[in-house]
């Protein structure tokens, strides 16, 4: 039985793997469940046997795109909310600006996305989980004293806006918009610490 769910979950992921590289190559208009399945290796009864078409297995590619994020959120989570922030921003912008077929495919989604009302509740149902853990940390900072007491979940919005918006500049305006610079205007202009507030 472990053999049988290895050899599913290897499966379900060479099917994410090659659906990742032909919407990439060819945009999601481009794409079939045919050509999802000659880049898989399979034939089209076995892929329809994991995914039931062609937005089922975007979905799963979306999904497998923010696994490392998610990481990157737990590892912050166990920080003080400062430090956490610190770092989430900092890894979060570092990976995707070293990840630009990723990026790419991300921005794709999101043309698609905005062409596509159906795909719009599952986008804010990612983007609610990062403001609320953006608030969250916040929340833990100004408890923790570290940060003013504020809007957290104004602020969180807001960073959040400020995280996304930065994504494309860092890996494309490495010169003018580094990593480190824009988590450190990040850091200063929206996550306000006590101690600066006091000074």
């Amino acid at each position: 039985m472990p053999g049988t769910i290895q050899a599913k979950d290897k499966r379900i992921k060479d099917i994410i793997n090659a659906a990742f590289r032909e919407f990439i190559r060819w945009g999601y208009d481009g794409v079939s469940m045919e050509k999802i399945a000659k880049r898989a290796k399979i034939d089209r009864s076995t892929l329809y046997h994991y995914f039931s078409n062609k937005e089922s297995v975007l979905a799963a590619v979306r999904e497998r795109l923010f696994e490392p994020v998610q990481v990157m959120m737990n590892s912050a989570g166990g920080l003080d909310a400062v430090t956490g922030l610190r770092k989430f921003i900092e890894d979060y912008l570092k990976y995707w600006a070293s990840h630009p077929r990723e990026q790419e495919f991300y921005l794709l989604g999101v043309v698609h996305t905005l062409q596509n009302k159906v795909w719009w509740p599952h986008v804010n149902v990612r983007i609610a989980a990062m403001i609320n853990w953006y608030e969250y940390m916040l929340s833990c900072g100004v408890k923790q004293g570290q940060l003013v007491k504020h809007d957290t979940a104004a602020q969180a919005t807001a960073l959040f806006c400020a995280v996304e918006g930065a994504v494309p500049y860092v890996t494309t305006c490495t010169k003018t918009l580094s990593v480190k610079r824009v988590v450190k205007g990040i850091m200063k202009g929206i996550v306000e610490e006590k101690r600066k507030a006091e000074i």
